[in-house]
């Protein structure tokens, strides 16, 4: 009876270790960008690694995996977010480095972008007329991602208010972007809503504010 006791309290902490082991993993995302996801991993090169002086805060993501099977029924922005902490000397030095090598910068609170999300979360704010009228009439070059959907597990990032939903005192600095569709046929989803030149594309890059050293590292596909 006592070994047979010391066989099950064995097989539970093993199995309390494993789950831990695995839910760390999880949590911690700095491996994740090693994998194969469905949005190319040139679009996202630039997103750092954690080291000693820069730290995971968070991230969030919805790229499926190139084994993974996708089942697409509805219009979807595939992304992947990380938000990184930096001290303010290698944090000064990375702000100069976007605002140098970004095709666009783009003041939150600014009228002339627009932003996409995923069919079930802009139907969750507009009628199908009003979105299907907003992006033909849009004249723009690329589109920025509803932050509110990316950082939906970070709301104390999130300003509902503004057009891409971050808080008005972050810019964005557009590293990436075209209008082709890098997911391929099986990863992707022709929305009626969307005119033909917006139908499919991908946007990448990073938000900054002077007021927090941290930076929202953003991809999206769609």
């Amino acid at each position: 009876m006592v070994i047979f006791r010391f066989i099950i309290l064995f097989c539970a902490v093993l199995l309390f270790i494993m789950c831990s082991s695995l839910k760390k993993g999880k949590q911690d995302g700095s491996a994740n960008l090693d994998l194969q996801y469905v949005i190319p991993d040139s679009l996202f090169s630039y997103f750092p690694n954690e080291k000693d002086d820069i730290r995971l805060k968070f991230y969030s993501q919805n790229a499926e995996l190139l084994d993974a099977p996708l089942y697409l029924e509805n219009f979807s922005v595939a992304f992947i977010a990380r938000g990184f902490s930096f001290d303010k000397g290698t944090f000064k030095e990375l702000k100069q480095e976007y605002e140098k090598n970004s095709q666009w910068q783009i003041n939150v609170i600014d009228s002339n972008y627009l932003s996409i999300g995923s069919e079930e979360f802009l139907l969750g704010k507009y009628d199908s007329a009003f979105i299907e009228r907003i992006y033909a009439d849009y004249s723009g070059q690329f589109l920025l991602p509803c932050f509110g959907e990316l950082l939906k597990n970070s709301p104390n990032l999130v300003d509902m208010s503004t057009n891409c939903q971050l808080p008005n005192d972050y810019i964005l600095y557009v590293i990436k972007s075209g209008a082709t569709n890098v997911l391929g046929k099986e990863y992707s989803f022709d929305w009626s809503l969307l005119p033909d030149r917006l139908k499919h594309g991908y946007t990448s890059g990073v938000a900054i504010n002077d007021i927090n050293p941290l930076i929202i590292y953003w991809v999206i596909a769609w």
